[in-house]
């Protein structure tokens, strides 16, 4: 499974600002929500932000996953996200994060789940990579952006 099949583009949202972690991903859900993405959004919320307790999806480099497993889907949902300023996520680098991609996996899909999140990480752990999509303007580029990095 590619990363850039995953994305749909008005659930892209580049250069946002928010105050902090938990306005981003309050922001993001409800996002999938407005589009029908998810159904439940108090109940993603909920697991989103308890995980987000546990461990923060910061994972260094400027990115952030905030992710969670479920039951009730069947399929992959996601939302992308570039922050302009950034935003701290308590990453442990301790930079503010520019990148958010939220993800949201069936549980029966774990390998699928683990390779997605590698491979989000792989494309954005490089500056270059991380530099250029702060600078897109359209959801359509992010998408062809990523697709390229796929291939």
């Amino acid at each position: 499974m590619k990363l850039y099949e995953l994305l749909k583009q008005e659930n892209i949202f580049l250069q946002k600002k928010f105050k902090d972690k938990y306005e981003v991903i309050n922001f993001l859900v409800d996002q999938l929500y407005q589009n029908g993405d998810i159904s439940n959004k108090e109940e993603i919320l909920n697991l989103l932000l308890e995980r987000e307790k546990i461990s923060t999806s910061g994972v260094n480099d400027q990115i952030a996953v905030p992710h969670i497993r479920v039951d009730n889907i069947d399929n992959f949902i996601s939302a992308f996200c570039t922050l302009k300023p950034g935003v701290n996520f308590e990453s442990l680098d301790k930079q503010d994060v520019t990148i958010v991609l939220l993800l949201i996996a069936p549980k029966t899909m774990a390998k699928e789940y683990l390779n997605l999140l590698a491979k989000f990480s792989r494309i954005f752990k490089k500056e270059e990579n991380r530099a250029k999509v702060l600078f897109l303007t359209s959801p359509e580029e992010v998408i062809n952006f990523i697709k390229s990095q796929e291939e």
